[in-house]
Parts: structure tokens; C-alpha cells; sequence
């Protein structure tokens, strides 16, 4: 499994940091600077062109594979705060306080998760910092027993996979307003407005997906006795 989502999700962050760059030459002015190829044209700016691109695309893939779990999750704006304020937080963490408070999901029945989880609601702790941790570990333990089903090694990947885009269009964007500050490419309104809508676009498909994966775990979890 492990072997295979490396494989698949190299294959798709490759076209998707491609399909990125092509792009950002569409929003500027080296498409056109390509279709004017001429005789006249200087070695060194198509030198200079191939060579940006090459690094964009090159040192996207190395950068994205240092970057640490911890930093991945705080690109989807998860981070480990001590106040209450559920947007900032992994979906694992408050997972059993949602489903107390009813679900939308039509798979899952409040009755049900309250008989099941009797035992993690009677030791929910009071403070909230230690409750998030609490509940992330009882929903780890739960991923645990579960981990090998397809439902859910479905749900992990298409969960990963879209992190990992979202961190390798951060190193992208990063890379870019570096070669940027030292004129090697154009900024334009339409790129700046571009990273913006891309970013906002993968972090809502990502925590989308990252909720599909913790609830799907739980869904799995209740009805284990029935397959």
C-alpha cells in the first residue's frame, strides 16, 4: 500500500507542479516570449527560460520531500493552539464532541455513537487542551484497528494526496517570488491572483477531505459488526 501511494502520488504531484507551471508562463509574458522565437533572440533568455523552469520543477519535489509532517498540517491551517477555536484544529481532535452533537453525515447514528463510545465520554476531560489530545488519540486507536480496510486506505490517500499538493504549490509559489526578488521571473496581478485562488481552493479541498478520512474511520468503526 505504502509503495503504491508513493508511486501513484508522485505521478500526480508531477503533472500537478507541470500543470502549475505551464500556467503561470500563460499568465505572463513568456508564452508569448516562446511564440516570438526568433534568430534574434539572445542564447542566454533561452538559456535563462529553460533553466527557471527546470529549478522550479526540479527543487519543488526536493523541498516538498523535507518538509515535516508538522509543517504540512500547519499549511492546512492546523495548528496546535490552546483556545478553542475549531477552524484551527486537526478534525481527530474533536471528532466524539461533534458526534455528541449530532452528525450531518446520514451514515452515522447519534444513538448509536453514544452507546459505543460510552467509555470515551466518561472520561472526556474538562480542559480543552487535553480533551482535543484525548480525542485524538481514542480516534488514532480506533484508525489503528481499521487501517488495512479499503474504505479507509481510500480515504487516507485521497486525504495525503491533496496535503501534499497543497504544500508542494506552497514550495512552488515560495520558489517563485524568491526567483522573483531576483528578476529571473515577472509577478504579475494575475499570477499573485492565481496563488491566491489556488491556495484557497486545495486548502478547502484538502480539509474536505481530511474530515471525509476521520469520519469514514468512525463509520467503519460502528458497523464493523455487520460486514
Amino acid at each position: 500500500m505504502i509503495n503504491e501511494f508513493k508511486s501513484y502520488r508522485n505521478k500526480e504531484l508531477k503533472y500537478f507542479v507541470l500543470s502549475n507551471l505551464l500556467i503561470v508562463l500563460l499568465l505572463n509574458d513568456t508564452l508569448e516570449f516562446l511564440l516570438n522565437l526568433n534568430f534574434n533572440t539572445s542564447i542566454f533568455e533561452i538559456i535563462q527560460l529553460v533553466f527557471t523552469g527546470s529549478f522550479l520543477y526540479l527543487f519543488v519535489f526536493v523541498l516538498d520531500s523535507l518538509i515535516p509532517i508538522s509543517l504540512k498540517s500547519k499549511m492546512l491551517l492546523y495548528f496546535r493552539i490552546k483556545k478553542e477555536y475549531k477552524f484551527f484544529q486537526m478534525p481527530g481532535e474533536y471528532i466524539f464532541t461533534k458526534l455528541k452533537n449530532g452528525s450531518k453525515d446520514l451514515r452515522i447514528n447519534k444513538e448509536r455513537v453514544m452507546n459505543r463510545y460510552k467509555f470515551i465520554y466518561e472520561k472526556m476531560p474538562e480542559n480543552d487542551y487535553k480533551r482535543r489530545e484525548y480525542e485524538n488519540h481514542n480516534w488514532y486507536s480506533l484508525y489503528r484497528k481499521h487501517e488495512k480496510k479499503g474504505r479507509i486506505e481510500t480515504a487516507q490517500k485521497e486525504y495525503l494526496l491533496c496535503r501534499d499538493m497543497v504544500s508542494s504549490f506552497c514550495v512552488f509559489a515560495l520558489i517563485y517570488m524568491i526567483l522573483f526578488c531576483i528578476g529571473l521571473v515577472n509577478l504579475t496581478h494575475y499570477i499573485f491572483g492565481y496563488f491566491v485562488c489556488m491556495y484557497i481552493i486545495l486548502l478547502i479541498c484538502s480539509r474536505n477531505k481530511a474530515n471525509r478520512y476521520i469520519i469514514n474511520v468512525i463509520v467503519e468503526d460502528i458497523y464493523q459488526d455487520e460486514s
